[in-house]
Formats: structure tokens, C-alpha cells, sequence
């Protein structure tokens, strides 16, 4: 992003740029945006029971001054400068095809004001599972939430216009517009697309890349139902962050992403796929004359590993190799190579893989000028269809996060903890030990049905009881929210959901530990919830004397946390909450 945002543009000074020639006619899709649709054709839209694939999301955070009616402008160029952005999708024909609307007058949404943190945790997360209608309405949509001190804006676009790397080309493409900057046309993605349609004809006898994978990849397993656990509470993904040195360096070259491979395939093996394990790879697949488009043109390598055998190390090296061979051989795209081998039964049965690596370049999205800052605080990666499990890999100063997204239907259970918690564990013991056997199976619990007999569900109590005092704060807090008898045990590795807790809960929580004189956002409860991760990450405030002190200090504003909100306030909600 250009160094030069500034904090009250002139809307006059953003031009809006005409409509090309032709625009308006019929475009063919790509390979990406047809799998993008196909789901929901098949098996109607999300009301009538479709599974639409996930939205691509993005929420930043920005601070400085901004002005609506010049964002909203900026929007208004953004989508005329690129008419995937402004297009539907009919279903009038056989073929599905692009159709690009006419220039909005606006497309910036003013979203309803949020009272509390939690509620804007909540609005976040209804904007990243707002259900498009590619048919008739346009595949992205804006919100702004305005709050004192900041704005958040929010960014949900559906994938048959957008993969990964374009959803960072919008925003900086938004505010290089907000601030009137010029830059280079990169082109339409239709200009590109046809690329993913041209060898539609090749077989694997005069296409020895197509032949490596419809050989690879002949004879892998059937998919594995998720198991169905019941309804749980909270979020659906689990963050686990590891030191830079824990991932290591694979003893072949150019296979950056070989550890977490391997990682993933034996915590994978662990939870119920089996010893034969399909990764698919995010593959950005694009070139120098495609790197500013905005379009899907992600494709995805189906990584095939051997997950019961062997050290560590072995498995990391055999992960490397395979990454290797799978670059030198990486045209043909995952929805040519997924029709070869599933056929029609894709949109029922899902793709090749379940769970997919997605790792990023950068780290989370910053950018910053005179007097303006942006600062990514969520986000939601593509997901094809049938995918279950998503490793996010993003890296940062000094170590890694890794964000597992599950199935819906796991959400807040406490498997998926006992799963984070043990691909933690098993880095940490690989890096200590490069020997370590792979074959040997942890205590994960299973999350898929090839391993469901004999399931039994986590108690509490896992880890002991706590050991330092801010594990006791913790504990005591827990107990008062939950309303827990004496007799339930609280374990230093139990986690707040699995103990019973949910977003209202966690409101609650906060609330009690503010007035105790303990500073501790909702967002930290949400992505460590194990009792022990939230000690390490408990603030003592040591100005702290009562709560009516507490309320004449200025809060200090944490993204999508608690911790903005002062203790009168906090004292206020928690109550509220607790009556009902």
C-alpha cells in the first residue's frame, strides 16, 4: 500500500471511470468460478438446503479519521474499474456465465451501531456468512461499523470473484482510491480466464502433467464423514501459535510448507482419516501479468502422504519431495483433475481432499500513512467445496499462528481443543526430537467417523488442577460464570467452552475479572480457551482500586475485544447478561 493515505480527501477529486467497451456482454467462467457455483445449482440455494461454498472474508480496523461519503466513492471506482465486482451470475442457461451490471451509485452499507464488543464480535461474524445471491445481486458487499476512536470495515465477497490475493487487492485497492492515487489498469479477469478452459481437451496421453496426478492420485480414499457431535457454542476455529524454530527447515529446497504438511497429515491420521492422507496445497497460480487482477485464480496441489510411518524427519523430507514434484507438475487445474476422478458425484461426495494448508506470504494486513492506519483483525480464507478442515498458516515476528478452521458442526466442542492443543504438542516434540516416531497415536480425540467406535467425550480436570495464581483467577472466574459446583473439577487444560461456556458467557467473564482488576478481551477468550493459555495472557492492572476508578480511565481499545469497553459498562452488560 502507497505511504500516503491521508485523513479527509475531497470525494470530488475520485473519479468514477466510464464503462469499458463490450463490458456488458456475456462472459464464459473460469474453471474456479464455475466450482464455486456448481454446489449451489445442483442442490438449490442456501434456503432450500443448497451448501453454498464460503465466502472470503476480511475485516480491518482503522484509526486516524476516515470519511464515509469518500469510501463509499472510492468503492463506487473500485467496482467500475473492475467489473467482476459488479457482475451476477445467471442461471438461465446451461452454461453459467458473468454478466457485469452497470456502475452502483453507491455500495458502501452503514451498519447499525454495536453497543459492546461482543456484539460486534457477533456482526462480524454474521458479515463473514452473508449468504449471496450470485444470481441477482453483486459478489461483494461493504460495511462500516463506526465506533469511537475507530472504524471497522468489513469485506465479504463470494468466490466466484475472488480468491485469497484479490481479497487483499480490494482493500488496498479501496484505500489507494480513498487517497486518489493513480495506478497501472492490470486488466479484466475475463481476460484471464479462458486460460483455465484451454485444456479442457488434453488427455493424460499428450499431457504428462495431467497424467502424474490422474496416476497419483487413481486410488486415494473415499471421503470420511465428519462426526456429528451434537450442537455446540462459540467459534469454529482454534489459533495455535508456534515459534518460528518449532516449523523448521525441510532438507529440500523450494518445500517451505513440508513441516506443516506433515503436521497436519499426522494430526489428521490421528483424528480419523486414516494413514493415507490428501492435503490440498493452496497453489496462488499466478503469473507477473495476473499478480494485480482481481479474480480467482487459485488452484490447489492434492499433497499425498503417507501419515503411519516412519520418523519426523522422514516425514517432513517425503512431504518436501512431494511438494517438489507436485510444483514441476502443476498445470492442470484441481477442478479438471476432480471431475477425471469423482465425476458428477463432486457436488454430492465433495472434492479430492478434505483438508487444505493455506499459507501466507505476508503476515496480517497492515497499512498505514499520514494520519490513517489499517489493521486486519479477522479473516476468513477460501474454502472449496467439500473441504472440512483449513490449516491457515500466517507468519509473524518470532513464530508462527496457525488458524484451524473445523466443520460448523464442531463448533465449541471440546475435540477440536484436545486437536489444536495436540498439533501443538506434536511440533513441540518434533522440533525436540526429529527421531520421533509418527506411527504413534496421541489422545486426540476423533473427528471423523472412520475412527467414531469407542468414541468417548473429554471430562474436566485434563492437566491438574492449576498451579500459579493467575491459573486460580482464571479458575475461580470460570467456576462463578458457569455457576460450576465444587465438586466439577476445573483442569489447567480444560477449556472454557468445553467446560460449558459460550459468547454471552465469555461477555460475563471479562466483565468479573475487569472488576477484580484483571484486564482480559473477549477475542483472547475465543482463540485461547484453554485455562492455562488464558493465565499466560491475563494483564494485572495495577492502577486497579475499585471499579469507579476503573471507569474514570480512559479504555484502551483492542480489536474485536472487550478491553475497549470501560468497567462501568463491562459491570453493566455482565449483570445484565447474568439475570438472564
Amino acid at each position: 500500500m502507497p505511504d500516503s493515505l491521508v485523513q479527509q480527501p475531497d470525494t470530488q477529486d475520485i473519479a468514477v471511470p466510464p464503462e469499458r467497451t463490450g463490458a456488458s456482454r456475456a462472459v464464459p467462467l473460469s474453471l474456479s468460478q464455475q466450482a464455486a457455483l456448481l454446489p449451489e445449482r445442483l442442490r438449490g440455494p442456501a434456503g432450500q438446503g443448497g451448501s453454498p461454498v464460503p465466502n472470503l472474508f476480511l475485516a480491518v480496523e482503522i484509526t486516524g479519521g476516515l470519511d464515509p461519503a469518500v469510501l463509499d466513492r472510492a468503492a463506487v471506482a473500485l467496482l467500475a474499474e473492475h467489473e467482476i465486482l459488479r457482475s451476477v451470475f445467471p442461471d438461465d442457461r446451461r452454461m453459467p456465465y458473468q454478466k457485469p451490471l452497470p456502475v452502483p451509485e453507491s455500495v458502501l452499507e452503514i451498519a447499525r451501531e454495536v453497543a459492546d464488543e461482543a456484539a460486534l464480535v457477533a456482526a462480524l461474524a454474521g458479515d463473514a456468512g452473508h449468504r449471496f445471491d450470485p444470481v441477482r445481486r453483486i459478489p461483494v458487499r461493504l460495511r462500516l461499523y463506526r465506533q469511537p476512536g475507530r472504524d471497522v470495515l468489513t469485506v465479504a465477497v463470494h468466490p466466484v470473484a475472488a480468491d485469497n490475493r484479490a481479497l487483499d487487492l480490494i482493500v488496498t485497492g479501496l484505500f489507494a482510491r480513498y487517497t486518489g492515487e493513480s495506478a497501472p489498469d492490470p486488466g479484466q479477469y475475463r481476460e484471464h480466464a479462458a486460460a483455465q478452459l484451454r485444456n479442457l481437451a488434453a488427455t493424460a496421453a499428450d499431457d504428462p502433467a495431467l497424467a502424474y496426478w490422474t496416476d497419483r492420485l487413481s486410488d486415494i480414499p473415499e471421503r470420511t464423514p465428519v462426526i456429528t457431535v451434537g450442537a455446540g457454542g462459540g467459534l469454529a476455529h482454534r489459533t495455535v501459535e508456534l515459534p518460528t524454530e518449532i516449523i523448521g527447515s525441510p532438507a529440500v529446497p523450494g518445500a517451505e510448507s513440508a513441516p506443516i504438511l506433515a503436521l497436519a497429515a499426522a494430526a489428521l491420521r490421528g483424528a480419523g482419516l486414516g494413514d493415507d492422507i490428501v492435503i490440498g496445497l493452496a497453489d496462488p497460480a499466478r503469473t507477473a501479468e495476473t499478480a494485480q487482477v482481481i479474480g480467482n485464480f487459485t488452484n490447489y496441489l492434492a499433497i499425498r502422504l503417507d501419515a503411519a510411518d516412519g520418523t519426523a524427519r522422514a516425514s517432513i523430507d517425503r512431504a518436501a519431495a512431494a511438494v517438489v514434484t507436485a510444483r514441476e507438475f502443476a498445470g492442470p487445474r484441481i477442478e479438471r483433475l476432480t471431475h477425471l476422478l469423482r465425476g458428477h458425484a463432486v457436488p454430492a461426495a465433495g472434492g479430492l481432499f478434505q483438508a487444505q494448508v493455506q499459507i501466507r506470504s505476508d503476515g496480517p494486513l497492515a497499512l498505514e500513512g499520514h494520519g490513517l492506519a489499517v489493521r486486519e483483525i479477522g479473516r476468513q480464507v477460501a474454502r472449496p467445496y467439500g473441504v472440512d478442515i483449513v490449516f491457515d498458516i500466517v507468519p509473524a515476528a518470532g513464530s508462527t499462528a496457525v488458524h484451524i478452521v473445523f466443520p460448523p458442526q464442531l463448533a465449541g466442542r471440546p475435540e477440536i481443543d484436545a486437536f489444536a492443543a495436540g498439533f501443538a504438542q506434536r511440533a513441540a516434540a518434533w522440533a525436540a526430537d526429529p527421531g520421533t516416531p509418527i506411527g504413534i497415536d496421541d489422545a486426540a480425540p476423533a473427528l471423523f467417523a472412520a475412527a467414531a467406535e469407542g468414541f468417548v467425550f473429554m471430562t474436566s480436570g485434563l492437566g491438574g488442577p492449576p498451579r500459579s495464581d493467575a491459573e486460580r483467577v482464571i479458575a475461580a472466574a470460570i467456576r462463578t460464570v458457569l455457576d460450576l459446583d465444587e465438586d466439577d473439577e476445573v483442569g489447567r487444560e480444560d477449556t472454557f467452552f468445553s467446560l460449558g461456556g459460550d459468547s454471552i458467557a465469555a461477555l460475563r467473564m471479562v466483565t468479573d475479572l475487569a472488576e477484580q482488576g484483571y484486564t482480559l478481551d473477549v477475542q483472547t477468550v475465543f482463540g485461547h480457551p484453554a485455562l492455562h493459555d488464558l493465565a499466560r495472557l491475563l494483564e494485572r492492572d495495577e492502577t486497579h482500586t475499585d471499579a469507579g476508578a476503573a471507569a474514570d480511565r480512559a479504555p484502551a481499545v483492542s480489536p474485536m475485544g472487550a478491553s475497549g469497553l470501560d468497567a462501568a459498562t463491562l459491570s453493566a452488560l455482565g449483570k445484565k447478561f447474568g439475570a438472564r
